[in-house]
């Protein structure tokens, strides 16, 4: 599964505002691998895209 930031922390020049979308992308990480594990489903390969 691709989840593309395209580019979101290198346009944001608020440290505050990257750190959020940092912590959101982790965020996302973790409930999509929880989601799976409380589904049982086989662990998905979960890839960000920051370009």
């Amino acid at each position: 599964m691709r989840l593309a930031f395209k580019g979101l922390e290198t346009q944001v020049s608020n440290p505050k505002i990257r750190e959020s979308i940092k912590q959101m992308k982790l965020e996302m990480y973790h409930g999509i691998k929880k989601m799976d594990k409380e589904l049982g489903l086989p662990e998905r390969d979960v890839e960000f895209l920051l370009k």
